[in-house]
């Protein structure tokens, strides 16, 4: 390669950039992520980094919201009707698999 070429190759491509290439990846999961990149320009990288900044730095916060909610509204139909409420089905992944 010529001088030019190396120039070139550095100034179009950032030095710390780094490359992410997913091989299996479910039909569903594609299209989901892909309509919620939108949400971002369809910058993948940024809307990967949202997901992930959510569930590792907020999530544990949010379950534990969640969990505080279902125990409270369980206590409080117990307390209305005198009966136990059935727990809610378990969450699904796209692919069916139940979540507990």
């Amino acid at each position: 390669m010529s001088e030019q070429e190396e120039i070139l190759k550095r100034v179009v491509r950032h030095p710390a950039k780094d490359d992410l290439h997913i091989s299996r990846l479910p039909k569903k999961t594609k299209e989901l992520f892909l309509t919620f990149a939108e949400d971002f320009c369809g910058d993948y990288g940024m809307a990967l980094k949202y997901l992930l900044d959510f569930t590792l730095t907020f999530g544990p916060s949010v379950d534990g919201l969640q969990a505080a909610l279902s125990e409270h509204e369980q206590r409080i139909f117990q307390l209305e009707t005198g009966e136990e409420k059935k727990p809610v089905e378990s969450r699904r992944t796209l692919g069916g698999r139940a979540i507990d």
